[in-house]
């Protein structure tokens, strides 16, 4: 019997009452080689990069699809964990930094430029009109999750990890609004546990118009859990777990709040089989996030998702579907060329 690759599903990104979080830089500086995706807003590169990732796990090669944090429905990229190689699509993150080597790959030439150019004016008030929504949306998401009440009470992630020594913050946490200068050294004991025992983060949670996106029963498939229900014991739980291996050095993975990022709300063990979760994975309002928005952040989200729709249909008339395939078979080719040197 064949052995299936693994799949998993996560973001990278996070638009929060703190601002805008990006976990990018500490996946790139991992990789071996990053291939960034170039072009018009629009041009359907979630399409290109799911296509390249169903080929390479036909290949059983594991695949980590990144999602798109703004259009949970849509791929930012993907993550080969074997051959440490990233496909990121440059328009879908905040973040620029990209890693040691990145080569870039600018599918613009898969346009029509006549079609383009005509459909240019229209396409441009498009995309004013979705990044105003957007902010709109940041603004009615810091009315419905108050950081301030956060910081009282909730898990946060130097409680989890004080026992750990460290040297200095993780990347994402420079940005953050609100963390005075006392709660950064709080948390700058978490980098040093990063480097030595392979701790990586990410989000599994985006904003959607009916609700919240909700990866983590995907995620946590193949795992053993434990549920913590409740929410004074769930603190002593997980810092018993992390002290047990503190030097073991093996590779565990942080799942984060995705309005609150200083909260943990879940650890993963690979290595062990087991995850250990704040409450039911399957239920997102156990971890903090409400079951249903508000009436006008629901409205923003909705108009966002049509006015993101009208940008694809109008950029699908532009593409020469040929050049994009000939694009993909040759990143592809080299991709695998790639993985080859390096032994996966």
């Amino acid at each position: 019997m064949a052995i299936s690759a693994n799949v998993r599903h996560y973001f990278l990104e996070a638009n929060t009452p703190c601002g805008q979080i990006s976990l990018v830089p500490d996946l790139t500086a991992e990789c071996f080689c990053t291939y960034l995706l170039t072009g018009n807003v629009g041009l359907d590169k979630s399409t290109f990069i799911k296509l390249m990732g169903i080929q390479l796990s036909d290949r059983r090669h594991d695949v980590d699809y990144i999602r798109q944090t703004r259009d949970p429905d849509a791929l930012a990229g993907l993550f080969l964990p074997g051959a440490r190689i990233g496909l990121l699509d440059l328009d879908s993150f905040t973040d620029g930094e990209h890693g040691q080597i990145p080569v870039k790959i600018d599918l613009g030439d898969c346009l029509h430029k006549s079609k383009r150019e005509r459909k240019d004016q229209e396409i441009s008030g498009l995309l004013k009109k979705q990044r105003d929504l957007e902010a709109e949306c940041d603004r009615l998401l810091v009315q419905e999750y108050v950081l301030s009440n956060e910081a009282d009470t909730g898990m946060t992630e130097q409680n989890l990890l004080e026992q750990l020594t460290g040297r200095e913050l993780p990347h994402f946490f420079y940005n953050l609004r609100g963390a005075e200068a006392t709660h950064k050294d709080e948390i700058r004991q978490t980098l040093d546990f990063i480097k030595q025992n392979k701790v990586s983060y990410c989000f599994l949670h985006a904003l959607l118009g009916e609700g919240w996106a909700n990866y983590a029963p995907r995620f946590l498939r193949k795992y053993d859990r434990i549920c913590v229900e409740d929410a004074d014991g769930s603190d002593t739980v997980l810092q018993e777990i992390l002290s047990e291996i503190k030097s073991l050095g093996q590779k565990i993975e942080i799942v984060l709040h995705p309005v609150f990022p200083f909260r943990v709300i879940g650890i993963v063990f690979p290595w062990r089989n087991l995850a250990v979760w704040k409450g039911n994975p399957v239920n997102p309002e156990e971890q903090g996030l409400k079951k249903r928005h508000g009436n006008e952040l629901v409205r923003v989200l909705e108009e966002t998702r049509s006015v993101r729709q009208k940008v694809k249909n109008l950029m699908y008339e532009c593409v020469s579907v040929r050049r994009l395939d000939e694009a993909r078979n040759d990143l592809m080719s080299e991709i695998l060329g790639q993985m080859k040197s390096c032994g996966e």
